[in-house]
């Protein structure tokens, strides 16, 4: 699990998230696939912010990784199984936590990355990408670049 440092930071970027300007909308419509736009656009206005800026910052150090830099933007892409805001993400994390039972839509909030990986895969994304949101915030399989993994971690993570 995240530290609860991040968890608070999270919290309060997703709650205080602003809708994506039209730069941004344009820079996301060019790393995504037309079969994927209207699963990005589902999630949230705080997950795609931070999809958005995650990405951004792979891109700022890995410009010429395109992959690395989709493996970012689509990480998170899971939690939108689950349908919940918020508060009721703090309260499945807290959940998970103290290990009591949970509902169903809290453990699909806890399992987004497996979730999401299977989603990505259905859409025919790249292998990094697809490994990414099911593995973070782990560390790489044997067969992915550890520094490009590194460099995704440290983006989801600031």
């Amino acid at each position: 699990m995240s530290s609860p440092a991040h968890l608070v930071r999270r919290f309060f970027a997703h709650v205080g998230a602003h809708d994506l300007d039209g730069r941004e909308r344009e820079w996301v419509l060019g790393l995504i696939r037309p079969g994927e736009t209207e699963l990005f656009w589902r999630q949230s206005t705080g997950d795609q912010r931070h999809a958005v800026d995650t990405a951004r910052k792979v891109a700022d150090l890995l410009p010429d990784n395109r992959t690395a830099q989709r493996a970012a933007l689509w990480h998170d892409v899971g939690k939108v199984e689950s349908q919940l805001g918020a508060l009721a993400r703090v309260f499945a994390t807290v959940a998970r936590s103290l290990r009591v039972p949970r509902w169903q839509r809290w453990r699909d909030y806890d399992d987004h990355g497996p979730l999401g990986a299977a989603r990505l895969e259905t859409l025919g994304c790249e292998p990094l990408v697809v490994a990414f949101a099911r593995h973070h915030p782990h560390g790489p399989p044997p067969e992915y670049d550890a520094d490009v993994w590194q460099v995704l971690l440290n983006a989801d993570d600031d």
